[in-house]
């Protein structure tokens, strides 16, 4: 047909055509609203960020681009495996996961002791079993005080943490230069991605190990949150990290193991006690109100 023969006359111009479309198409990129690009030669950074133009670079493989939404907000979980989150969720019909490790946060009646010897930045020491007379016995009978004592200055909680973080609107060459962008197959993430986790979890161990227990667990938890968010960013600032931290989530928190149903009696128990005292200062009110006149002079009469 005449097309055929047509197509046959002009296959190797139609095909430059071709070429010449797909080269010039390679060098333009378009970076939208809320995006950052930076031009790469030979892995290195050539050039300044782009953000919401036409970036003009080299055809490939001459030179590629690196296009990333600093607009999104990414989630990054501290845990590689995550607590089950109902609509109801009652410490004592949780099930101990052999798989999670819990945190560890200081004990109530030693907070400020243990705030004292580790919030200076001073390295925890690994407690070992030390040398006593007495053959194997005493060993052990040594290593239960020493065991006791850790007992007594820290305790356990199990806790999901959710970091949500977005690169910084002048933080992208941090981001590009922090780690490398390789994927581990693995963890299903980038090497930016875990070195970002691990940093983030030896902040967040460091704070709670400061952290009295009851403070942990009470409803005022978000001020835990607040913290650690921004000790979060304090950090990744020195790190030159170029990321922002939006918020800490904890979408579950709880006492460890078979321990959790203790806590909530000992919730009733402390109430029951408030409620003793509070009927004991009434009464006293009434007594003194009685003796004296004025309740306010009870302590200076006794």
């Amino acid at each position: 047909s005449w097309g055929y023969r047509l197509l046959l006359r002009s296959v190797g111009g139609l095909a430059a055509l071709g070429v010449v479309t797909m080269v010039l198409l390679s060098c333009i990129v378009v970076v939208g609203p809320g995006q950052q690009a930076v031009r790469l030669r030979g892995g290195s950074i050539e050039g300044r960020v782009h953000q919401g133009e036409v970036m003009w670079k080299l055809p490939w493989p001459f030179e590629t681009a690196e296009v990333v939404d600093i607009a999104q907000v990414r989630s990054l979980p501290l845990q590689t495996v995550g607590m089950k989150v109902d609509r109801i969720n009652l410490w004592g019909d949780a099930k101990p996961d052999e798989d999670r490790r819990p945190y560890i946060v200081a004990a109530p009646r030693l907070a400020d002791e243990v705030r004292n010897d580790l919030g200076a930045g001073s390295e925890a020491r690994a407690v070992t079993p030390t040398a006593v007379p007495g053959g194997m016995a005493a060993a052990e009978t040594a290593l239960e005080e020493q065991l006791r004592g850790i007992s007594s200055r820290f305790a356990l909680v199990d806790a999901d943490l959710i970091l949500n973080w977005r690169v910084k609107p002048d933080g992208l060459l941090q981001w590009l230069n922090f780690a490398s962008d390789a994927r581990v197959r693995k963890a299903g993430m980038e090497t930016r991605e875990l070195v970002l986790r691990e940093i983030a979890r030896r902040e967040v161990s460091q704070f709670l190990s400061t952290q009295p227990l009851d403070q942990v667990l009470s409803p005022s938890g978000t001020q835990v949150a607040t913290s650690l968010r921004e000790r979060l960013q304090a950090n990744f600032d020195k790190q030159g990290v170029g990321v922002q931290v939006v918020s800490i989530q904890i979408p579950a928190l709880r006492p460890p193991g078979e321990a959790a149903p203790l806590y909530e009696e000992l919730s009733i128990d402390v109430q029951n006690a408030r409620k003793v005292k509070e009927e004991a200062q009434r009464v006293v009110g009434a007594s003194m109100a009685k003796l004296l006149g004025d309740a306010r002079l009870a302590e200076t009469v006794v």
